[in-house]
């Protein structure tokens, strides 16, 4: 779980896997959402929303250590808050 004073570059240099996780772009991340649950593929995650862009990581596959990311753009892109509300949701979650 990243501390309040970790980094983002500590928590992956302690954590860095061959991959990490998959991005898959969709184009409604709520239907997506609502498909992999009737799947049985659990969220980590709730949606983290920033401008124009959201996402969402599944639970780690338990053999590889691999998760996906599905991702919808409605023209935004990641920024420095996006990304820190990332680490910091994940984090929440004990999903390193």
């Amino acid at each position: 779980m990243m501390e309040p004073n970790q980094s983002k570059e500590t928590v992956l240099s302690k954590n860095a896997l061959a991959i990490d996780h998959i991005a898959l772009c969709v184009e409604d991340l709520g239907e997506t959402v609502h498909a992999l649950e009737a799947c049985g593929i659990p969220a980590e995650t709730e949606i983290i929303e920033g401008k124009g862009i959201k996402q969402i990581f599944t639970k780690r596959e338990p053999h590889m250590g691999v998760r996906l990311e599905f991702v919808e753009r409605r023209g935004g892109s990641f920024t420095p808050q996006s990304v820190e509300k990332l680490f910091r949701t994940i984090g929440q979650h004990g999903a390193y």
